[in-house]
């Protein structure tokens, strides 16, 4: 699984597309993933994603903000990495109601500007 996910995220990925093919990959497989990460499950295996991805992030964020410090680009990184994997983590928690399409979008929209954003498009 972790090899799935390190092939999703490639140097030029689209998180959009990574994230709503990770939460496909998650539907499809919900029996693995409610014990990998149920509380009895493998502690270390959100740790593991959470280093690919925000390695993979990492480079994008620095090559689109050329200036920015190491430090606050690192900062950024984990929020979004962070913030995006509670969310898909609470959808699948939540019986996955949501399209993975739709997920992939949230985080997508939050990560980029913030839940005030959304709030107003749903008003």
């Amino acid at each position: 699984m972790i090899e799935f996910i390190r092939t999703s995220i490639q140097d030029d990925f689209d998180p959009v597309k990574v994230i709503a093919t990770l939460c496909k990959n998650m539907r499809k497989n919900s029996e693995f993933y409610s014990v990998i990460l149920s509380k009895n499950g493998d502690p270390a295996f959100l740790p593991r994603i959470f280093e690919i991805a925000i390695e993979r992030n990492l480079k994008k964020v620095k090559s689109e903000a050329k200036t920015l410090s190491k430090n606050t680009a690192s900062i950024i990184t984990a929020f979004s990495v962070r913030g995006g994997s509670a969310v898909i983590e609470t959808w699948f928690q939540n019986g996955m109601q949501e399209s993975p399409d739709e997920v992939a979008y949230l985080v997508n929209r939050l990560c980029h500007y913030g839940s005030k954003s959304l709030l107003k498009e749903y008003a």
